[in-house]
């Protein structure tokens, strides 16, 4: 069996390849950003309550019922701020 050129150098680069892989240097910050997202969006993964979480059966069956045929209860309106539209002292101004 010939060796062509292809091939000598097939598996004289193979092994340097694999070798030079072995030799990068691993971030350990490679993802960091998501882990810092992900832990500052979870308020208290494990919350403790003062008193038992009781909950009424009725209650959350209806709220099932009402999911299931799409008559969801409207939430009520909380207003935060007080007066009228936009924050400015002046309200709009035109264009000159």
């Amino acid at each position: 069996m010939t060796m062509t050129i292809k091939h000598k150098v097939l598996l004289l680069t193979l092994p340097v390849a694999v070798i030079a892989l072995g030799c990068t240097p691993n971030d350990i910050n490679v993802g960091a950003s998501v882990r810092h997202n992900n832990i500052a969006q979870i308020v208290e993964p494990d919350p403790k309550y003062e008193e038992d979480q009781k909950t009424e059966g009725s209650v959350v069956a209806g709220a099932q019922q009402r999911y299931r045929t799409d008559r969801v209860k409207k939430p009520k309106t909380i207003r935060t701020t007080e007066g009228g539209a936009g924050g400015g002292r002046g309200g709009s101004s035109g264009g000159n």
